[in-house]
């Protein structure tokens, strides 16, 4: 089973801080446009979902699916399910790929 192009789109468009808000982590507003994720020394995620990490080998990005598998070693899959709380719902049918800028089957 794999994710549909809407559960990969609802992941990439999760608020971030509000995802770690969720999971319990002190989020620190530090200007009108970042918060600061405490326990993780320097996670700073910006309103646009843009984030940077000075600690955790300096990994940034610019989705919560990114965040997630650099933070935790997530991969893929397992970034998606934690960001949506879902299920995959589409069969693993060979060659079937997802391209995030058309929303289709390539």
């Amino acid at each position: 089973m794999i994710y549909s192009p809407d559960q990969i789109a609802k992941a990439y468009n999760t608020n971030l801080v509000d995802y770690f808000k969720t999971k319990g982590y002190a989020c620190k507003i530090e200007n009108s446009n970042s918060t600061r994720i405490k326990g993780f020394g320097g996670l700073i995620v910006r309103n646009d979902n843009s984030f940077y990490c000075f600690s955790n080998n300096a990994i940034s990005g610019n989705n919560p699916i990114k965040c997630l598998q650099g933070l935790f070693n997530m991969s893929f899959p397992q970034a998606v399910r934690e960001l949506i709380n879902e299920e995959p719902l589409l069969e693993n049918t060979p060659g079937y790929t997802y391209n995030k800028n058309s929303n289709s089957n390539v």
